[in-house]
């Protein structure tokens, strides 16, 4: 009875599927190649359709002029913590539970290497 009762189980174990998520993080910027805000980040908000909502009228504002302030003032960056900052987890086309994504992983691994070179105001 207890060997039939353990095959049981281990077909059952067996039976079991599993889906894995594998999450790409990544590389850190090279420190020599400066990210700069107004240049290579404020485009992609654009390119994303963020200004769609995020022009000034809705939460917060994320045109040109208005976007890194708006930014810093509602806690969306954690300089040097990408996976904390709200910038890049929420819109991240991989993992974000935002109902509009960034573009690209190209564009979410700009956005992860400008915050870890200090999300700054350049």
């Amino acid at each position: 009875m207890k060997v039939t009762a353990f095959l049981l189980f281990v077909v059952f174990l067996g039976s079991c599927e599993y889906e894995f998520i594998e999450v790409y993080t990544p590389e850190p910027p090279d420190p020599t190649d400066t990210i700069y805000f107004q240049a290579e980040i404020t485009p992609i908000f654009v390119n994303s359709s963020c200004l769609g909502c995020h022009n000034g009228g809705m939460a917060f504002d994320l045109s040109a002029p208005n976007a890194y302030n708006s930014i810093i003032d509602n806690d969306l960056v954690v300089p040097n913590d990408p996976d904390n900052s709200k910038i890049y987890t929420i819109p991240n086309p991989q993992t974000g539970s935002h109902a509009a994504k960034y573009s690209s992983i190209n564009d979410a691994n700009l956005i992860y290497g400008w915050i870890m070179q200090g999300a700054l105001n350049n």
